[in-house]
């Protein structure tokens, strides 16, 4: 699955950027700032916006929900390296898609809220996931402002951080 999700979103978003963006797949990728810059902006943003989902999702509120998406990831025993591999196919192949192909044409907002909502974050019948959707429609704006501002592989790292650290609590709480 999570190769599919590189190779399928990733290569889709890596046919979309020069229709979507008209820059060369080179030039969108490189960015505007030297790569190791956007590589210490997306760690940074990915630590930031991983803290802060964890809280949400350690509050006793969220306990339904905590244990329902425990359920789904524990039964598949992930190491640590299949995590990073699981976490790093996510996030290249979903920025790809979303930040480098989809945002153009409907903007960081929509795009936002389009990407959590097809992660099943919003839900009229479970309030607590809306409060983690809604944090996450905000962080995932953020991602569209670095893509804008930094470049595709700050999006991209913090995208792989966030998945590594909850993917890993999830996994290991």
């Amino acid at each position: 699955m999570a190769l599919a999700t590189l190779l399928g979103m990733g290569g889709a978003g890596l046919w979309l950027i020069p229709v979507s963006r008209d820059v060369t797949i080179q030039y969108f990728v490189t960015g505007l700032l030297p790569l190791y810059q956007q590589v210490i902006v997306g760690i940074v943003a990915g630590l930031f916006i991983s803290f802060i989902a964890w809280f949400i999702i350690s509050l006793p509120f969220f306990t339904r929900e905590r244990e329902y998406y425990t359920g789904l990831i524990k039964p598949f025993q992930l190491t640590i390296i299949e995590i990073f591999f699981v976490a790093v196919c996510a996030g290249v192949g979903e920025e790809l898609l979303f930040r480098g192909g989809i945002q153009p044409f409907l903007g960081i907002w929509p795009t936002s809220i389009v990407f959590v909502l097809l992660h099943g974050y919003i839900n009229p019948a479970k309030p607590a996931l809306n409060v983690y959707g809604i944090f996450m429609i905000l962080s995932i704006a953020l991602l569209g402002y670095l893509t804008e501002n930094i470049g595709i592989l700050s999006s991209i790292t913090a995208h792989t951080i966030i998945d590594i650290i909850l993917l890993y609590k999830l996994t290991h709480s």
